[in-house]
């Protein structure tokens, strides 16, 4: 999404699951390992599917977000478009004439 929008994604964050054909987060395999890693790399917020929580939640030093949409995560990792629009020339400030 972050390549086909030009959005860059928040680097302060890990994320993990698998997203079904429908956008549905599902879980994964090896979360706390992941998790534990994201922790070593300086990652303070973690991404994760609902049904992996219980898995994950005993792990200190780590702000857990469950989510079951992958919508829900776009929503929260996407930065904000902060890219120059190029401005067509038909709409160019032209030169004061005169002096």
């Amino acid at each position: 999404v972050s390549a086909m929008t030009g959005q860059m994604v928040d680097g302060s964050v890990a994320i993990t699951g698998e997203i079904g054909v429908q956008g549905k987060v599902r879980p994964v395999g090896g979360v706390p390992e992941k998790v534990e890693a994201a922790r070593r790399a300086g990652i303070r917020e973690v991404y994760l599917p609902e049904e992996n929580l219980p898995e994950a939640a005993h792990l200190q030093g780590i702000v857990f977000r469950p989510v079951s949409r992958v919508q829900e995560v776009l929503q929260s990792v996407l930065l904000p478009d902060t890219s120059v629009q190029e401005v067509p020339l038909e709409e160019e400030i032209l030169p004061v004439q005169g002096n």
